[in-house]
């Protein structure tokens, strides 16, 4: 009996290869026949059935590696990197989830403290995209936060990293920004700044024209950290400050106890 999808999904590709290796081996048994009857059927039972395995075994190998061994391989590899994808990156805008954050941020931290260097994570958080999803569907809000996503992913460099929490909000960690915390945090400002320029630009989907703002908290990164979870939530509530405080323009606010 069948229990699930997957279940199915094995026997048909069982089945599939079972029936390929048969249709291979027959296939050349009879050209091996047809062989053998016309050219060497002169030959003795014992050395005709030797020489028949024989060529059985050297003319179905290529056929049954090409066909079925070496595309079953590339499949498998395939669906490891994809089960792993999925593992650890957020299945709408395709970046690192909170999963690969903390084992990537865990690292960072190792190296601040290593090489006594200065980063900094910004936690940014949507303004009103419920009104969005609300207003004009959920398709609308999975395009912003894809389009976000993007524009994130554009104003960083290679060696930062973006990631989605869930929801409207976002994380991205920055690299080096320098050996001191006045400098981590000037950095730090500018490319908040940046952000959020990049952020207010106009979406257009569906024949709507969006505009985005966000409030962003910021946490330096430094040797004297305080762990994965503390260094989330002190960012988390230097964003809710932002946001609760913005006035004309939205706000970036630094984590009070790493300004």
């Amino acid at each position: 009996m069948i229990h699930n999808k997957k279940e199915a999904g094995h026997i048909v590709t069982a089945s599939a290869i079972i029936s390929k290796i048969i249709i291979i081996i027959v296939t050349v048994e009879l050209a091996i026949m047809a062989l053998m009857a016309n050219y060497l059927h002169h030959l003795a039972p014992v050395n005709e059935a030797l020489l028949d395995s024989l060529l059985l075994a050297i003319l179905s190998t290529p056929f049954i590696y090409f066909w079925i061994i070496k595309p079953y391989v590339v499949g498998r590899d395939h669906a490891e990197k994809e089960l792993s994808r999925m593992a650890y990156h957020d299945h709408l805008t395709s970046l690192p989830n909170r999963r690969l954050l903390s084992e990537y941020l865990s690292k960072y931290l190792s190296i601040c403290k290593r090489h006594k260097i200065f980063g900094a994570l910004l936690l940014i958080d949507l303004n009103d995209f419920k009104a969005i999803n609300d207003t004009y569907g959920h398709d609308t809000g999975d395009f912003v936060l894809q389009e976000t996503a993007r524009r994130l992913s554009s104003v960083i460099r290679s060696e930062d990293i973006v990631s989605r929490m869930g929801g409207d909000e976002f994380i991205v960690v920055l690299h080096s920004l320098g050996d001191s915390e006045e400098l981590a945090t000037a950095n730090a400002k500018t490319v908040s700044e940046k952000l959020q320029d990049a952020m207010q630009d106009i979406i257009e989907f569906n024949h709507q024209q969006l505009q985005i703002k966000a409030s962003i908290g910021v946490r330096i990164l430094d040797a004297e950290h305080s762990g994965v979870d503390a260094i989330l939530k002190e960012a988390d509530a230097a964003m809710y400050h932002a946001k609760k405080n913005r006035i004309t323009n939205d706000a970036y606010i630094f984590c009070e106890a790493a300004a």
